[in-house]
């Protein structure tokens, strides 16, 4: 019993010593802080002079120096005043720089430290504000050629200038903060490539007919080393002179002859036309170079025409010559050089045995047994008049005496002869369709009192025929009235404002 009470007591005066001493030690403390207080002689930033880019943080300590001691000692953020000269630039909060602008050249913002219980202590810092880089999404080319002649000893420039129409290549975005761009190419010594100067040379021209193919490799080193890189093949051509340009023709069918070319003094080229389908057979034509040279032709700008395509026409997609109807057509081959030079050749093909004849003449007609009304014709001033509300088919009279009534039909000739035209392309139109509408086929309704034109106009292969009709709308007493009557009704609708 006795030892039980020696422990509760000397627990209790444990208890009472420690708490009634705690006001002692914060007293000692405080005095303590205090005195570093009072000893305290500056405050220094963690830096002097920061460059930030925009986007980015920084966090800010401060430390002070002491009389009593050599070494400085940090000091609690909470303990300082922070704040910016320019906070629309560079903002402050809770120990934090934030990079919002760039600054101006020469002109950093001011970050302002003062110890809140002795504001005598201050120190200031200077922070620039750069633009954040932009880095590089990518590279295209945008030299528009895969092939060029090459001068010996010329250099050839891949400079990049700003705004210009020329450029070789172009980076994206175009505000991209570009370290370098640089070229190489594969294999590595079939160019003399200069990085420093932005240029390149051929090492070794091709002779005469070969070509040099090589692989251009164009990288660009953007911002935070990002490299971007673009690819481009070219062919390299020796720039051998040439001096024309000849046609070439061969024979066409292994079974029989469908086409025979020559060339005599006259330079005729001869096709002798099989009767079969329009357009077919069809004869592979080129052309060749004086002194030949396949690959130098890859450079040229090369046309082929003739002079009546209703006679011969080319289909290029395929290299070949259609002859469409009897007669005559001169062949003309024209090349341009990629120095500007022209040269050219002309032959006379000469379609003979066709079973499609050329559209020489056209006129308008009507179809008297395709009409709801009888027509009158007045052959001097070639008008035809028609009844309100009623129509008629015109025609298309070819070659004084073919007849085509709608697009897409080919016809015979009435001679006896059966020989058949190409089925041209013809359109009709109306200049006034309140009075008079005319379809695609040619069929004509009248719509009101008055007149209208008719415009035929027939394109044979290129060649173009224009005809006109005057079609004369005429009403019957009651149809007038009966007309007035529905048109003032509209009129007091606002529906129509002149029914005339």
């Amino acid at each position: 019993m006795k030892r039980t009470m020696q422990k509760s007591l000397a627990v209790l005066l444990a208890v009472v010593m420690t708490f009634g001493a705690l006001p002692l030690l914060s007293v000692g403390f405080f005095a303590f802080a205090a005195d570093r207080l009072d000893t305290i002689t500056a405050i220094s930033l963690s830096f002097s002079e920061e460059t930030m880019e925009a986007g980015k943080t920084k966090e800010v300590s401060v430390s002070g120096s002491y009389t009593d001691d050599p070494k400085s000692a940090p000091i609690p953020i909470s303990d300082v005043w922070l704040s910016s000269s320019d906070p629309a630039r560079v903002k402050v909060e809770n120990g934090v720089l934030y990079a919002l602008e760039p600054t101006e050249t020469g002109k950093p913002v001011t970050i302002h430290a003062q110890l809140k219980d002795k504001p005598s202590m201050v120190a200031d810092a200077k922070v620039y504000v750069v633009k954040a880089p932009v880095p590089v999404d990518r590279i295209e080319w945008e030299w528009d050629t895969n092939a060029f002649l090459a001068d010996t000893g010329k250099e050839y420039s891949f400079a990049y200038v700003e705004g210009a129409s020329n450029n070789v290549y172009r980076i994206y975005p175009s505000n991209a903060d570009v370290k370098t761009a640089t070229l190489s190419c594969f294999p590595t010594d079939a160019l003399e490539i200069d990085n420093v100067k932005k240029t390149f040379k051929v090492n070794k021209l091709p002779a005469g007919k070969e070509k040099l193919v090589v692989t251009l490799v164009l990288k660009a080193d953007g911002a935070s080393a990002q490299c971007k890189e673009a690819n481009k093949e070219v062919t390299v051509y020796n720039d051998v002179p040439i001096t024309g340009i000849h046609w070439l023709f061969s024979v066409g069918s292994t079974n029989k002859t469908l086409f025979k070319f020559y060339e005599s003094s006259g330079k005729i080229a001869t096709y002798y036309y099989m009767p079969t389908v329009l357009g077919n057979p069809k004869a592979p034509f080129k052309y060749e170079t004086i002194p030949a040279n396949e690959n130098f032709l890859e450079l040229c700008e090369i046309t082929v025409s003739s002079s009546d395509k209703r006679i011969i026409t080319f289909y290029e997609p395929t290299g070949q010559i259609v002859p469409l109807g009897n007669g005559e057509a001169t062949l003309t081959v024209k090349i341009v050089t990629p120095k500007g030079k022209t040269y050219t050749d002309t032959v006379i093909g000469v379609v003979q045995g066709s079973p499609y004849t050329a559209i020489t003449s056209a006129v308008i007609g009507y179809d008297e047994k395709n009409t709801d009304s009888d027509a009158e014709y007045d052959k001097e001033s070639n008008t035809l008049t028609l009844m309100y509300n009623h129509g008629i088919q015109l025609t298309a009279n070819l070659n004084d005496g073919a007849s085509l009534t709608t697009k897409g039909v080919s016809v015979q000739m009435d001679d006896g002869t059966k020989k058949s035209m190409r089925t041209p392309e013809i359109t009709w139109s109306s200049d006034n369709t309140k009075v008079a509408e005319v379809d695609e086929n040619g069929k004509v309704t009248v719509r009101m009192k008055g007149t209208a034109t008719i415009t035929m106009s027939i394109n044979d292969n290129g060649k173009v025929f224009e005809k006109e009709i005057v079609i004369k709308g005429t009403m019957t007493w009651w149809q007038i009235v009966l007309y007035i009557l529905i048109a003032i009704f509209t009129f007091h609708w606002g529906k129509v404002k002149d029914p005339f």
